[in-house]
């Protein structure tokens, strides 16, 4: 964020601004013990959300006021960008996706997410949010599938105040706040690792980089993938005082120059931190600093967990901060060296209590020519002379003076060191001192330590090393692509095909970079006459918003408003089916346009764009969907076309026959399927035989095969097309059934053999052995040649994924080799597939030893 030297003066009581109430590496806690602190939080349940996935969802009253050249187009976009920082999180296994604008009051019992406008908010913050989990029946307590216990999250409200006229939807103040606000919505408390989850005080991730790991390992914590967990590493111990157990003291595992993973202690003193990436870390254990004005009952803005019985646990005040095994300077630190699946346990502290931290909460900015800048950019390249830094926090003057023996470090000295002696005077409020980058730093945050008053604070993220300066957009200017569509000119500096574009919160294409510098991109769809502000983001976590907080904006061309359709307009409770969306003046995008109906009891499976004013998409009514009429939208890009009461979801009839998506493939289980392949769908209160079913795909008769248990098979029609195809189904009965969509892929690879070495065919006599080469002659897939670093394919051996090492052309095939895991279980007839892009092939049995 871009600092003049006059706006410093006042820029610690403005930031605060920006931070929640409602307070990743911590949820919200119960327990349901006094003796057992196993700690049960809140969190959404996946298993009552289908696909997966949360929706959010829009009020459709906006905001009531807006900043110069602001809209409210431009908000939802942003609020859609930073829900994806989120969805993007491979590690969780939580999606989160856009359900359109919602109008007030719409009934709807599908846990989601709401985003209003109002000023049911505390004096002082532009933001609040945070879930509800305790309904009539009180607060459930149930079993995931790995075991764990958690409270379901009923729903999230993320409040925003109506007057948003000196916050501006692009900036990267509100950008944050609301990937913070959305992290507060799916669970996540506040962290004290400068992640996104650190109050704005001390936050140092930005619109390019907008989640720090941190952030990643709490969502993943809460809603971990399959792999997660045992791809990384996980440390646990106590921390106490005279004894007695610490309560919500924070332990952070931290590398010199990678992340800073956190959490906090139970009652007990107990704690776990998991999710913690591969690699080496100090682990040290700090006090929450004290509250803040505005919520003077939370320390770091933290709700405490509750007992069974409803009660706080108070949280444990002020200690010295020290670094395992008790030290406060980190060269006499223990280093520990964490690899996937890794459990370091037994690492306790044992700290001193203190009447308050001797510093805390403290913010730095580093300068590009007058313009202070956080996070604090240094710049590695060049003459490595000391470049000014300036910080902001608590305890760090006397005066106008620093406190006395006040010192300023770079944690184990990783990439810059503090140069030109102790820290000075700057202003009120301010100290500064000198960084020097050291020769071959590599980009990325490094991590400060504050020493005073025989304490120490650590800053994770307290410096950004950066090859290049931010990036900035100085122009945008309307053109003509190749083939004569609009374009936009961006000219600015630091921008390469690294760079993205964004309009608003919503990224262009990019088209290609000029010889002159200068990029040429395809603006992203938008209504006639709309302004969006221009943005570049750079892979360093830079991004041009970073000095200019009053970006270049384009205006669209003049064009008449979208007008779209809906067809069926009506659905009832418990159906699926596939709906049609026609526009006019419409420009729908694959990967730009998504569509919602107003409600978290209407899921969309799939959706595919077939042209700029048509739409397929498979829909799903919750069968706890009340009656009522809901707001339909559609957006695309920028362009966002809402209609309240489009649509209508109607009473449930019990006895409905109803298709329900995917279409998996027959012989592999997989989803998606190909022209005379052989398909399966499930059929809800289906009891016809096959012979009184008729079914078409694409308007294409397709043979069905059986009917029994609610599966439907049937061989698909050859020759369709690729792409999405209508499957229809017609009963003798004559009852109704939806129609859905399927998307009709390319055949997968087929297995013809397999190989125990370049030339001998593997049987009983000649197996593939364990930690040997095996090879596949495969046909179905494009010339080896075309397939790169074979990142494309895998193969499957007895359950487990090998990575492919070679591959070259054959007659009749691709051959394939790949290294046989040691873990492999031998056997005469152990299942192997390939997959080419997701597509898998049908099992082929061959012998292991």
């Amino acid at each position: 964020m871009r600092r003049s030297i006059a706006r410093l003066l006042t820029v610690a009581a403005a930031l605060i601004l920006l931070s929640s109430s409602a307070s990743a590496y911590y949820f919200w806690v119960v327990y349901n013990s006094t003796s057992s602190f196993t700690p049960i939080p809140q969190k959404f349940d996946i298993t009552a959300l289908r696909n997966k996935t949360v929706y959010f969802l829009v009020s459709d009253s906006g905001p009531a006021q807006v900043a110069a050249g602001d809209s409210f187009n431009a908000f939802i976009s942003e609020v859609r960008m930073a829900a994806k920082a989120w969805n993007d999180v491979d590690s969780s296994d939580l999606r989160i996706a856009f359900g359109g604008l919602a109008s007030a009051g719409t009934p709807q019992n599908t846990p989601g997410i709401d985003v209003v406008f109002d000023d049911d908010i505390p004096p002082g913050l532009v933001a609040i949010s945070g879930p509800t989990s305790c309904g009539a029946a009180g607060c459930p307590v149930l079993t995931s599938a790995n075991g764990s216990s958690f409270v379901p999250i009923l729903r999230s409200t993320l409040r925003l105040r109506r007057d948003q006229s000196d916050h501006p939807s692009f900036s990267e103040d509100m950008f944050t706040t609301l990937v913070h606000e959305l992290g507060h919505a799916l669970g996540l408390q506040h962290t004290l690792t400068s992640a996104t989850m650190s109050t704005s005080l001390t936050r140092a991730t930005t619109k390019a980089k907008p989640l720090a790991a941190d952030d990643i390992a709490g969502i993943s914590v809460l809603y971990p993938s399959g792999s997660f967990l045992a791809s990384s590493g996980t440390v646990s111990g106590r921390v106490t005082t005279g004894g007695a157990g610490v309560n919500l003291a924070s332990v952070v595992a931290i590398s010199s120059n990678g992340p800073a993973i956190s959490s906090l202690t139970n009652p007990d003193g107990s704690y776990t931190i998991q999710g913690i990436p591969p690699g080496q870390y100090w682990i040290y254990v700090h006090p929450l600093p004290p509250p803040a004005s505005y919520d003077a009952n939370h320390p770091a803005g933290i709700s405490p967990p509750s007992a069974a019985d409803g009660s706080a646990l108070a949280v444990t005040t002020y200690f010295d901060t020290v670094f395992y095994p008790g030290v406060k300077d980190p060269n006499l630190a223990q280093a520990f060296f964490l690899a996937a699946g890794d459990v370091k346990a037994g690492i306790n502290f044992s700290v001193n209590r203190r009447t308050s931290p001797a510093v805390w909460s403290v913010l730095t900015y580093g300068y590009y020519g007058d313009t202070a800048v956080h996070p604090s950019p240094l710049v590695t390249t060049g003459d490595g002379k000391g470049k000014p830094f300036i910080a902001t926090g608590n305890g760090l003057l006397s005066g106008t003076s620093p406190v006395s023996g006040l010192t300023v470090n770079v944690l184990g000295q990783a990439g810059a060191n503090v140069v030109g002696g102790s820290p000075q005077y700057f202003k009120s409020g301010y100290i500064y001192f000198y960084l020097a980058p050291t020769f071959g730093a590599n980009n990325g945050a490094r991590h400060l330590i504050f020493s005073a008053n025989g304490d120490i604070y650590v800053l994770p993220s307290g410096v950004l090393l950066v090859q290049n300066p931010a990036p900035t957009v100085n122009s945008v200017t309307p053109a003509t692509d190749d083939s004569g569509k609009r374009a936009a000119l961006i000219s600015g500096t630091y921008l390469d095909l690294s760079s993205r574009i964004f309009f608003d919160g919503t990224q262009a294409q990019v088209i290609r970079q000029n010889a002159d510098g200068t990029m040429l991109v395809t603006p992203p769809p938008a209504n006639g006459g709309y302004r969006a502000a221009v943005n570049a983001l750079n892979p360093d976590g830079q991004s041009s918003l970073l000095l200019q907080s009053n970006p270049p904006a384009y205006l669209y061309d003049s064009a008449d408003a979208p007008v779209v359709s809906i067809n069926p307009s009506a659905l009832p409770a418990g159906s699926e089916s596939m709906v049609e969306i026609t526009g006019v003046n419409t420009s729908f995008q694959d990967g730009q346009t998504v569509i919602g109906f107003g409600s978290s009891d209407i899921a969309v499976r799939k959706l595919w764009v077939t042209g700029p004013n048509r739409i397929l998409a498979n829909v799903s009514v919750s069968a706890a969907a009340p009656a009522t009429p809901v707001e339909f939208t559609v957006a695309s890009g920028l362009q966002i076309s809402a209609q309240p009461f489009a649509f209508q979801i109607l009473g449930q009839n019990p006895r409905q026959i109803t298709m329900v998506p995917p279409v998996l493939n027959a012989a592999t289980g997989t989803a998606g399927i190909y022209s005379g392949g052989t398909a399966v769908i499930t059929v809800s209160n289906l009891t016809a035989a096959a012979s009184s079913i008729s079914l078409s795909v694409g308007d294409q008769k397709a043979a069905v095969l059986s009917s029994q248990n609610g599966q439907v098979t049937f061989q698909v029609p050859s020759g369709l097309p690729l792409g999405p195809a209508v499957v229809k189904m017609q009963l003798l009965s004559g009852d109704a059934v939806q129609p859905v969509v399927v998307n009709i892929d390319p055949p997968p690879p087929a297995i013809v053999s397999a190989y125990a070495n370049p030339g001998t065919v593997a049987d009983a006599s000649h197996p593939l052995t364990r930690s040997s080469l095996g090879a596949l002659l495969v046909s179905g897939l494009p010339d080896p040649a075309t397939l790169g670093d074979f990142s494309s394919l895998r193969v499957n051996l007895g359950g487990i994924d090998h990575t492919v090492v070679s591959g070259t052309a054959q007659i009749g095939g691709a051959f394939i080799q790949f290294l046989v895991n040691p873990a492999i279980t031998p056997g005469a007839q152990v299942p192997v597939t390939i997959s080419y892009n997701g597509a898998v092939s049908a099992p082929y049995s061959v012998a292991v030893r």
